[in-house]
Parts: C-alpha cells; sequence; structure tokens
C-alpha cells in the first residue's frame, strides 16, 4: 500500500490509532467525535459527514493526479 487510512470513533480504535504510525507504509489516523475524547489519532473529524467530506476531497485529488 501507499498509504494507511484508519478512521475509527471508538475507545476500542485507540490500540490501531497507535499501532499504525511504525508500519511499513504512511499512516493516516483519524478519530471521528467530539474535541473532548483523548485519542492517538494524529487528525480528528467532527462527524460521519465530516469523513465523507474529507475521503470525497482524497478520492478528487487522486483522481485528478496530484499528491494526497
Amino acid at each position: 500500500a501507499d498509504a494507511v487510512l484508519f478512521v475509527g470513533d471508538d475507545v476500542t480504535d485507540e490500540d490501531a490509532f497507535r499501532a499504525l504510525p511504525g508500519g511499513a507504509a504512511p499512516a493516516v489516523t483519524v478519530r471521528v467525535g467530539a474535541a473532548d475524547a483523548r485519542t492517538a489519532a494524529a487528525f480528528r473529524l467532527p462527524d460521519p459527514d465530516g469523513v465523507r467530506a474529507f475521503v470525497e476531497a482524497l478520492v478528487a485529488r487522486r483522481s485528478a493526479g496530484r499528491a494526497v
């Protein structure tokens, strides 16, 4: 893989948020939900609509041949 995108909204996702940055492929970790929750994710999105907009933007950039 060129990179890994891991998006999660639960405390059980925290293990992946901690483990992925040390893996073989670059990793982007995103926590979905309230800003008051502690997280090991590198980024945060407020809700599923934010995730959809983020993924759509990534797809559009990649489809246009631009770096993501």
